[in-house]
């Protein structure tokens, strides 16, 4: 399954050796219900693709894996 299709509100990309996770918001939206929105968005696909992502090709994740969100599917929409 390609990564961009794991959610409808984020997007993964490479970027000079990073993997970027990011969302976008209108400006006449922004208020926050909707940054915390964007903010759960990326990091629920963060956590999810961040750890496979360094298994299979190598690297490290900058925080540790948290053991009690592994399998919680927060972007389901």
């Amino acid at each position: 399954m390609p990564l961009n299709l794991r959610s409808r509100w984020t997007s993964i990309s490479w970027d000079n050796g990073l993997v970027v996770v990011d969302t976008a918001l209108h400006w006449e939206s922004v208020d926050r219900s909707s940054l915390e929105r964007a903010l759960d968005a990326v990091t629920a696909v963060s956590d999810e693709v961040g750890v496979m992502i360094a298994t299979v090709y190598g690297g490290a994740t900058p925080f540790p894996l948290d053991l009690e969100s592994v399998g919680s599917d927060e972007d389901a929409a």
